[in-house]
């Protein structure tokens, strides 16, 4: 059945045309218009901030890289001169050597002659530095306490005889006393035990004393 209300040629379902539906008193809000998504959207926003920190830490790094480089090559090396440096000169000896005074000489060469004396009487009897190829500790430690003792008695002002016998005293009985301590052929300690008597002997007439 066809509606009275439809125009000529519409259908028989007697839907009203929304042109001639019923006022209900209000209308309806029209929807926002949603646009479609650009280029500049959250996604490429936080693509760009990526690239952009990338960026700000690269830079960092690289000024870090060139600091320490600086600071690494300076530290190890100066900057060269523009004109070469000119050695300071040599300086000279400084004047003669002290004089010491005649009473000065033979206090010290006093004070020298009484430790080695003191240190080599009454040897004699006590064997060498080995007895039937043992060795003789107290002829040794004797013999060590007069190196000591002669060496630090020396001063500069001793006479220059004197000095150079006691020097020679002690070099021959240090060679000796080291030879006893070690496995030394009886033949060499014999040699060794000629030089130190001769270095004795020559000390003594130095001294002016007794051999």
């Amino acid at each position: 059945m066809v509606s009275p209300w439809s125009p000529p040629g519409s259908s028989s379902s007697g839907a009203v045309p929304p042109s001639q539906a019923p006022d209900p008193g209000f209308s309806l809000p029209a929807a926002p218009a949603v646009a479609p998504p650009t280029a500049s959207g959250p996604s490429a926003r936080g693509r760009w901030t990526r690239i952009w920190g990338a960026a700000v830490v690269l830079v960092c790094v690289i000024a870090a890289t060139a600091a320490i480089t600086y600071a690494v090559t300076k530290g190890n090396g100066a900057t060269p001169s523009a004109s070469p440096t000119i050695p300071a000169p040599m300086t000279a000896p400084a004047g003669p050597q002290p004089q010491y005074s005649p009473a000065d000489q033979a206090a010290a060469k006093q004070r020298l002659c009484q430790v080695f004396d003191v240190s080599t009487r009454g040897q004699q009897g006590h064997g060498g530095v080995r007895n039937n190829g043992e060795l003789n500790v107290p002829v040794v430690l004797r013999g060590v306490g007069s190196i000591v003792g002669v060496q630090a008695a020396l001063s500069p002002a001793t006479p220059p005889e004197v000095a150079s016998a006691a020097k020679r005293y002690i070099d021959a009985e240090v060679d000796l006393n080291n030879a006893a301590l070690g496995n030394t052929g009886i033949d060499e300690l014999k040699r060794l035990n000629d030089v130190a008597n001769a270095a004795t002997d020559g000390l003594a007439d130095a001294c002016g004393l007794p051999h």
